[in-house]
């Protein structure tokens, strides 16, 4: 039996368990057997020092700082203002250069809302023939979908919004002086189409849109507008 157990002991499986001590000069004769004997028993090392967790959920994201993507928008539009006649026929009045300025955040990675202001200067007939300067001030807000089309990058998307909007007419003339009289706030719907592509390797992005808008208000004719409205500029995401 011993002679058995000697051979069991020596034999290359067992040997193969237990690591070569001979290459580990720097250590002593006491510290490699007492070594071995702890790799024979088959306890585990304790743990030394504390361990570190990673936070989930919420935790998690106010530790690293993580935030929805937020995005400025700084636009060039073209803006033609239609207005209803006493007859209720639509006229248009002229078209106008103006610069608009949107802040948004993402709230899904296809779901954006968006707010902000729009400034242009307009020229709009009056009864005597003379031209009179408008301006005319917007306040959009509504929510923005990012749809990436079938076989595109994941960097270009159309762009559809739905909102409202705030717009203030502001002129010296007098409203008798038109005949389709516009001054101080009204509220309007607003619909838009567009396409946006990412500048490769940066926070940039290019866009263009066209957008329609059309009054709350429909009964009473001085009250009653809409308008088309082209639009181009860049985005930035941060």
């Amino acid at each position: 039996w011993v002679t058995l157990a000697l051979a069991f002991v020596m034999s290359p499986a067992q040997s193969q368990r237990l690591p070569q001590m001979g290459q580990h000069k720097s250590w002593s004769d006491a510290e490699k057997k007492e070594f071995l004997s702890f790799i024979r028993s088959g306890k585990q090392a304790p743990a030394q020092g504390g361990t570190l967790t990673a936070a989930t959920g919420a935790g998690a994201l106010k530790q690293g700082g993580a935030h929805k993507a937020r995005y400025i928008t700084v636009d060039l539009v073209s803006d033609t203002l239609l207005t209803y006649d006493a007859n209720g026929k639509l006229r248009s009045d002229n078209t106008s250069l103006g610069g608009r300025l949107l802040l948004g955040s993402h709230i899904f990675s296809w779901m954006r809302f968006y707010t902000g202001g729009q400034y242009s200067r307009m020229g709009r007939d009056r009864y005597d023939g003379m031209e009179a300067r408008v301006e005319h001030w917007k306040l959009p807000a509504g929510l923005e979908f990012a749809l990436i089309p079938l076989g595109t990058p994941q960097t270009r998307y159309v762009l559809l919004r739905a909102g409202a909007s705030a717009h203030y007419f502001a002129t010296k003339a007098e409203k008798t002086d038109f005949t389709v009289p516009l001054a101080d706030w009204r509220g309007a719907w607003d619909l838009g189409l567009g396409y946006e592509w990412q500048i490769p390797g940066s926070r940039w992005r290019l866009h263009l849109s066209a957008e329609g808008y059309r009054s709350i208000e429909r009964k009473a004719s001085e009250d009653r507008f809409a308008g088309l409205m082209g639009s181009g500029g860049l985005v930035f995401t941060f």
